[in-house]
């Protein structure tokens, strides 16, 4: 019989030659072990995380990203016939695991449930108050502030454990209701001061899977940028949540996204939202947009070829004419913006530039950013 998937063929032949050296080798395609992680190799394939995994004395295991293409090995392995009747892998369809070695009985992962020992975090210590739950510790990593608040309904605003693959990141949670966005469970992605240029249309933070920025600025809602791993690593559910800050108050706004995707997949296409003008403009107070034609969502830029034509990584763009295709706008609302037709500002990366019709005058005004995934 011909088999026709390359990687199943493989993953075949990898598992004779290491049967034949005595381990029990074994493929689980769709889940991957967390809380274990002992290296991790990025941009890299099959052979390569084998190559990682079997040449290190300490791995047992690893997790392959087949979208990412990020490798993570492990110091622990599983009971093959276990796995899933004890939580111990968690469930994602961008993820194979596969177990090299055969762990001996201090090697074998813990169910997620009781991953500790009398009650210890990742020091190992013993606690006399209730044991961490999970987020806590890194240990126990949740895979999304929203899956921390459906097992633990009192959690408070404040920094999470999250299993940002291929690392564990501690990021900030968002566990009450956001005005404009609705319930608590919100994931911090990004942070963007539109006085600076880290986070314009063409930066190429918006476009990689490997860059992040000042990750331990992602631990609260203090106005410094950051670019956390949750931008590639957490998947979108049902929402995200825009908030733009200006003479010290913040303003929400939520988008309906059910691409079952990361922001960061979001940014490959233009998609547009559910999002109208006087919605969009509700993010800044005096905001000004031209109306009489309008393209708002993910990737939205002029038709219009040249270095001045405006464009937004997520916002609004306004025109002064019937067709939006024909013309350059002179006026824009948003998140990694750009463009200096009509007189704009280039430099503004996030907040309101309108020039010549905006219904609402000229207006130059430059916002601090937040961005939530739920």
């Amino acid at each position: 019989m011909e088999i026709k998937d390359h990687n199943t063929l493989f993953l075949f032949f990898v598992s004779l030659f290491f049967t034949s050296q005595g381990e029990s080798v074994f493929t689980v395609k769709g889940f991957h072990l967390i809380g274990y992680e002992l290296e991790s190799v990025a941009s890299t394939d099959w052979i390569g995380c084998i190559q990682k995994c079997s040449g290190n004395p300490d791995c047992i295991s690893y997790n392959f990203n087949t979208r990412g293409s990020f490798c993570q090995l492990n110091n622990r392995g599983i009971d093959h016939f276990s796995y899933i009747a004890n939580e111990i892998l968690t469930q994602d369809q961008d993820y194979v695991f596969q177990q090299l070695k055969t762990p001996k009985d201090h090697q074998l992962a813990r169910p997620r449930s009781s991953q500790c020992d009398c009650n210890c975090g990742s020091d190992r210590h013993c606690y006399v108050k209730p044991p961490p739950g999970i987020g806590d510790t890194k240990d126990i990593p949740a895979t999304a502030c929203k899956v921390i608040l459906d097992k633990r309904n009192n959690a408070k605003n404040g920094p999470y454990y999250l299993a940002t693959f291929p690392m564990t990141t501690y990021v900030y949670c968002h566990m009450t209701e956001l005005p404009g966005c609705g319930g608590g469970g919100w994931t911090l992605v990004m942070k963007i001061d539109g006085t600076k240029p880290t986070f314009r249309y063409n930066s190429s933070f918006w476009t990689s899977t490997s860059r992040t920025l000042n990750i331990k600025d992602g631990k609260d809602m203090s106005e410094k940028e950051t670019l956390l791993p949750t931008y590639w690593g957490i998947k979108i559910v049902k929402q995200i949540c825009l908030g733009m800050k200006y003479d010290g108050l913040t303003r929400w706004v939520s988008l309906n996204y059910t691409g079952n995707s990361s922001l960061y997949d979001a940014m490959k296409t233009h998609h547009t939202t559910n999002l109208n003008v006087s919605q969009w403009k509700k993010l800044l107070p005096n905001s000004s947009l031209e109306t009489i034609c309008t393209k708002q969502g993910f990737n939205v830029h002029d038709s219009n070829s040249g270095s001045p034509l405006s464009r937004a990584r997520i916002g609004i763009l306004g025109y002064s004419k019937s067709d939006c295709g024909r013309s350059f706008t002179h006026s824009r609302l948003g998140f990694g913006t750009a463009g200096s037709s009509g007189g704009m500002v280039d430099a503004n990366s996030c907040g309101n530039e309108a020039r010549q019709h905006g219904d609402n005058g000229d207006r130059s005004i430059t916002a601090f950013g937040y961005i939530f995934v739920k």
